[in-house]
């Protein structure tokens, strides 16, 4: 695999906030946007737990997540996330479908095909569905299933 700039997979880095509110937590990203497209340059994964296991060096799932990026040459900093446990009515629903779609992300990959966030989503936008974290911890099949799909769509 040849080694790919940022530039050359669209990113760009972005700040990322993290807010509670009503026992929901609300991740919030600031992407510079290119001045001579003006289009904003991230990507976005939806999955359930992803607040559980974010930046924790303990969790296997997280030193997996971590490996894929590293393998697509992925910065952290063009990379935002969605816990879809955490938007179960229809109301916060929709309101992380509006909060993706305002963030203008490029890409969206799911860890969670089940989720009614991921359905109403691909109503939207174009969703790759991709094996759980956990599933890829236990089986190499679901493992390099989602290093396919990502090479393919990446």
């Amino acid at each position: 695999m040849n080694d790919v700039s940022l530039e050359e997979l669209g990113l760009k880095p972005m700040r990322l906030t993290k807010e509670f509110q009503n026992n929901n937590t609300i991740i919030s990203a600031v992407v510079e946007t290119s001045e001579s497209t003006g289009k904003l340059n991230t990507i976005a994964f939806v999955g359930t737990g992803l607040s559980q296991i974010w930046q924790l060096e303990s969790s296997l799932e997280w030193q997996l997540f971590k490996n894929i990026l590293k393998a697509f040459k992925i910065n952290m900093s063009g990379v935002i996330y969605f816990d879809s446990q955490l938007w179960q009515s229809q109301r916060s629903t929709q309101g992380i479908i509006d909060e993706i779609i305002k963030t203008g992300v490029n890409n969206i990959y799911s860890f969670d095909e089940e989720s009614s966030l991921i359905r109403e989503l691909q109503e939207n936008i174009d969703v790759v569905l991709l094996p759980k974290l956990a599933e890829q911890l236990k089986n190499w099949k679901s493992k390099k299933k989602c290093y396919m799909t990502l090479l393919a769509n990446v």
